[in-house]
């Protein structure tokens, strides 16, 4: 808990600032080095593709909604026990 605790203070996220994704992955990458907002991001890339969208769309867009690979990030980690911590 107190981990959370020093994040949450250290990018003091009350501040007026809006959350870039340079700062997500900062954050992202203090909780586990593997992760990225890549993960959260583009998801759902496939279905957008199959939509009609460019590539480069995509990147600008993003896709928040799709939770498949963190889904995929969770299984890894418990498969492999690396993601079993002691808070």
């Amino acid at each position: 808990m107190e981990y959370v605790k020093e994040l949450f203070y250290e990018f003091d996220f009350l501040t007026k600032k809006p959350m870039t994704i340079q700062n997500y992955d900062r954050i992202l990458k203090r909780l586990d080095h593997r992760m990225t907002s890549c993960l959260f991001r583009y998801g759902g890339a496939e279905k957008f593709l199959v939509l009609g969208y460019t590539p480069f769309e995509l990147k600008e867009i993003g896709d928040w909604s799709s939770s498949k690979i963190p889904e995929i990030y969770a299984l890894e980690l418990m498969r492999t026990g690396v993601g079993k911590r002691d808070f």
